[in-house]
């Protein structure tokens, strides 16, 4: 019995290593926290017919005494953008129509970040350039927030939600909440 005590001890660590960095606590003034992918929950849904890809991430929040606190967040959303058929335009009550189609493909997405309920901050990357091929084209969408804000001491988790305009997109973010100096 304390042979297998002491086993299950001395390999605690490597427990602990293996968790996911978005359960894991970020501490206010303690390392910055780099996730992927992998971190968030991704769900996708339609909007009208185009179709949308949503991460969102909860991580506990240590360290708020109700200072004010500087949130630095960074990232990027790379992937293939949506193709749009422009063919059939509606502008002032009006259907303008080609006769040859024409195609956008926009990239980007909108990233919001709040902390127990309460806004922190919002960023979006959008772009859109003509294609009149319908080809693939990799685009690299980038999001940063960096806000002074005080939150009372009631900032206990920390929300992310983006939703990408991005279809096959690989996500990275930095997050570093650090005191006002």
């Amino acid at each position: 019995m304390i042979r297998r005590l002491r086993y299950l001890l001395l390999s605690a660590p490597f427990w602990f290593a293996n968790l996911s960095l978005a359960q894991e606590p970020i501490y206010v003034s303690g390392v910055k926290h780099t996730l992927t992918e992998a971190d968030f929950e991704k769900s996708t849904f339609y909007w009208g017919n185009i179709l949308r890809t949503t991460y969102k991430a909860k991580i506990p929040v240590s360290g708020d005494y109700g200072q004010d606190m500087f949130f630095d967040i960074a990232g990027t959303l790379e992937g293939y953008g949506e193709v749009l058929d422009l063919t059939c335009i509606w502008i002032d009550g009006r259907n303008f129509c080609q006769s040859e189609p024409l195609y956008h493909l926009r990239f980007g997405g909108n990233l919001e970040v709040k902390c127990s309920g309460e806004r922190v901050g919002r960023d979006w990357d959008h772009t859109s350039q003509p294609n009149l091929h319908k080809q693939d084209v990799l685009q690299k969408s980038r999001f940063v927030i960096n806000e002074l804000v005080n939150l009372g001491g009631d900032c206990k988790e920390l929300e992310l939600n983006l939703i990408s305009y991005v279809q096959q997109g690989e996500l990275d973010l930095s997050i570093l909440i650090t005191e006002q100096f």
